[in-house]
């Protein structure tokens, strides 16, 4: 269970204009949920999550979702167990971000997943601890936003992630706490 519903395998394509129609796609290899998804190269990667909608049920699965052809394949794992974590994508990478383990830790560390390849590296740990937090790209910079500390306690904190430089800077905080928020980087 993932609140009060059921943990889910299937990919649907849904429109977004009436009728509103819902096609399913495919299967994943494993029902999953609070896991995190970018598109890379115009295939969706599924990052991690749940398979029991609780902390001890958490996996270290990648999958590929293939548009072209509706199949879903399984990738080499992460190098640990993490679901309510927030991933972006940059270049070749998807890049996770803190999150809770299998063990219900609080994590700030930050692994960057290369499709091409199918390896990882960590990267630097964000100054904080967060879960339920979301983060966007902006060119070479990642920004994390709010999410949840180890304590349970909301967070209102932003930080920024420089591919450059390697390194994170807190930035200002936001006038209010968000967890599980979402952001959304439009180009103009």
């Amino acid at each position: 269970m993932c609140g009060n519903r059921e943990v889910k395998d299937a990919i649907h394509q849904i429109q977004p204009t009436s009728p509103y129609t819902s096609t399913l796609l495919s299967n994943m290899t494993r029902a999953i949920c609070y896991h995190g998804a970018v598109t890379i190269n115009e295939k969706i990667f599924i990052i991690a999550g749940t398979t029991t909608g609780f902390f001890e049920g958490t996996t270290d699965t990648v999958l590929e979702f293939d548009p072209a052809t509706n199949t879903c394949t399984e990738l080499e794992p992460l190098p640990y167990p993490v679901s309510h974590m927030a991933t972006v994508a940059w270049k070749d990478n998807v890049v996770v971000l803190g999150g809770r383990d299998n063990e219900s830790n609080v994590r700030n560390t930050v692994i960057m997943y290369n499709v091409a390849t199918r390896g990882h590296r960590m990267l630097p740990e964000m100054t904080k601890k967060r879960y339920g937090c979301t983060a966007v790209t902006i060119g070479d910079d990642i920004i994390v936003l709010g999410g949840w500390d180890e304590s349970g306690i909301a967070l209102n904190s932003v930080e920024c992630y420089n591919f450059d430089t390697n390194t994170w800077t807190e930035l200002p905080a936001m006038s209010e706490t968000r967890p599980r928020a979402t952001a959304v980087v439009k180009d103009f």
